[in-house]
């Protein structure tokens, strides 16, 4: 069942460890991105993403006759490395914006209030017909239990990141990898055609 391979891949087994290790980690991170899922919106589905494709490396490895062709590994786990760079780095700022900013007792934003939900609202007038009239009057700060609450998602958002930055290292090397299969897959592809050539013309020539 573990000697499976194409004739021309490497490190095999280090590559079946790497994905083991990868679908563990995300497993992990998938239980603060689902709770923090408002503050991990950008960088969830590169996680589910992930862990499907390491999950589906992994069964046809164990299943079928060859592994995952290298040259689709290639394209995924760069697919997925890059995802989780681009996305992930400014999912880091999205909580650690949201962290920074319940520290500072923060006036409500509307539309962040909406997002929310039970937020109170500043103090607002209108007026009609020149009459000043009071819409609402409560405060303009964000209730404690509001604050704790994006604390912690954020903080939630932030262990879920840094389990993903250990996969996205996984996949760079996987990537790496992958090239490298993909090259010598290739090259003897190519001996081989020049082979059968070689032999046709051989045979061509005799008759």
């Amino acid at each position: 069942m573990f000697n499976r391979a194409h004739p021309n891949e490497t490190s095999y087994k280090g590559k079946l460890v790497l994905r083991c290790l990868a679908l563990f980690f995300i497993s992990v991170a998938l239980i603060p991105a689902g709770y923090s899922w408002r503050l991990s919106v950008f960088v969830l589905p590169v996680i589910v993403l992930s862990w499907l494709w390491n999950f589906i490396n992994i069964v046809k490895r164990l299943t079928s006759e060859y592994p995952m062709h290298p040259g689709a590994n290639v394209a995924f786990d760069l697919i997925i490395y890059l995802l989780f760079v681009i996305l992930g780095g400014f999912n880091i700022f999205v909580a650690a914006f949201a962290n920074m900013i319940t520290s500072a007792n923060w006036k409500s934003n509307p539309a962040f209030a909406n997002q929310w939900g039970n937020m109170s609202v500043c103090k607002s007038t209108t007026t009609i017909n020149d009459d000043e009239e009071d819409v609402t009057s409560q405060s303009c700060t964000v209730p404690a239990d509001q604050v704790d609450l994006v604390r912690r998602l954020a903080k939630a958002s932030l262990v879920a990141i840094g389990f993903a930055s250990i996969v996205c290292l996984f996949h760079f090397i996987l990537f790496i990898w992958a090239c490298v299969d993909t090259h010598r897959y290739r090259k003897e592809r190519k001996v081989a055609v020049e082979a059968f050539r070689a032999k046709q013309n051989e045979f061509s020539t005799e008759q």
